[in-house]
């Protein structure tokens, strides 16, 4: 046994989940109990208590209790405990059905049998010397039990993956546009490894671009949750990340699971004298850009906004000042001040109008002085170029 700190805390990335755990046991008469009493093939009950090794993170000893209960051959419950005694820590845990799986008991001969595959979920403290870890994630586990001559015995083993590394974390809608001034809504969606959907996590949302926000939400039964925030009040883009707080901590860690999403703001109305957008485009390079921008004439000079995110390069462009607008016919050119990643710079923009709406038909061309330049065809969303 070690000498454990059960009040230390530990951060997520120093400690190893169950994932790759692998745990064999068995009952006979020596190194446990088991009780399978089969009413007739579709009802009955098993309890057992078994003893067996683990390999994985935390190779050593390993126990196991269960209570199983099946009623017109579905199992209505399985409850299960289980500890591991390993020189690199300790760990006590639960184990529950993701869903409720059939079973039959058979008899084979003079022997009564029952013999599963099942999917849990699991629940477990691993402590070590640097601190306590809270686990949890999908089972798949594999239950044999035979009676014969008044003796049950019992076989079963468990294979772990960890909601920290096997999770998957989905955000909708990916890509979406939106008048500025307006709320979205992006959705979660968090399911385990065997792709049952995780309850009572929180997930942390993070906005960058035009708005600046965070927020989290809490997934329910179907392991969905939503976060709504509020729009710039000028034509934007936003990328939008979402991660799940594995260790509760507040924080996205770099070992938990995440997804992005991203949003693009145009102008809710085109006025005389002005060229308003919002969308995506793909770069004839290949990358892929969410834009939005709007640009008015004024008694002396032009003014507007622009922000343009390339998400395949992770390039941040935001136009500063509009020192040049000129409209000939659909097509719109405007000029000024911007920074790239933070970093100065001038820019220009070229837009042509040529439908209402305009995907699949508007273009959208930016070019900055530092070498950075994107054209493409507006695949989502619309521009709009009004002469008066």
């Amino acid at each position: 046994m070690l000498g454990l700190v059960s009040a230390a805390r530990a951060d997520v990335d120093t400690i190893p989940p169950l994932t790759t755990e692998f745990l064999d046991l068995h009952v006979t008469a020596l190194t446990g109990s088991a009780t399978l009493n089969c009413q007739d093939a579709g009802n009955g009950t098993l309890t057992y208590s078994a003893l067996g090794e683990a390999t994985g993170p935390y190779p050593g000893t390993a126990t196991e209790s269960g209570t199983l209960v099946f009623e017109d051959g579905v199992i209505k419950s399985f409850d299960i405990t289980f500890t591991i005694d390993s020189p690199a820590g300790q760990v006590a845990g639960t184990r529950e059905p993701s869903f409720l799986d059939t079973i039959v008991c058979t008899t084979v001969g003079p022997a009564k049998e029952i013999n599963s595959i099942l999917q849990e979920r699991y629940d477990a403290e691993i402590t070590t010397l640097t601190g306590t870890l809270h686990d949890h994630g999908a089972v798949s586990s594999g239950l044999t039990a035979t009676l014969l001559a008044g003796q049950t015995t019992v076989n079963t083993t468990a294979s772990f993956v960890s909601d920290r590394e096997g999770a998957r974390l989905d955000v909708s809608p990916k890509e979406s546009v939106n008048p500025a001034g307006t709320t979205h809504t992006v959705t979660a969606f968090l399911r385990d490894s065997q792709l049952h959907p995780i309850a009572g996590e929180t997930i942390l949302f993070n906005v960058t671009g035009s708005s600046m926000q965070t927020g989290q939400c809490t997934t329910g039964p179907d392991g969905i949750c939503d976060f709504t925030y509020q729009g710039p009040d000028a034509p934007g883009a936003d990328v939008i990340s979402a991660c799940h707080d594995f260790d509760r901590d507040g924080v996205a860690d770099p070992a938990e699971k995440c997804d992005t999403a991203s949003k693009a703001w145009g102008e809710a109305t085109s006025t005389p004298g002005s060229a308003s957008g919002g969308g995506y485009i793909n770069n004839v390079g290949g990358n892929r850009l969410v834009f939005g921008f709007g640009v008015h004439e004024g008694a002396t000079t032009p003014s507007g906004s622009c922000h343009v995110i390339d998400l395949t390069a992770n390039v941040d462009i935001k136009c500063l000042s509009v020192g040049l607008f000129v409209i000939t016919l659909t097509h719109a050119t405007f000029f000024g001040e911007a920074t790239v990643d933070g970093v100065a710079t001038n820019y220009r923009i070229d837009v042509e109008d040529l439908a209402d709406p305009g995907a699949l038909s508007d273009t959208f061309t930016i070019n900055t002085e530092s070498g950075y330049t994107a054209t493409g065809v507006v695949e989502q969303g619309n521009i709009q170029v009004n002469g008066g």
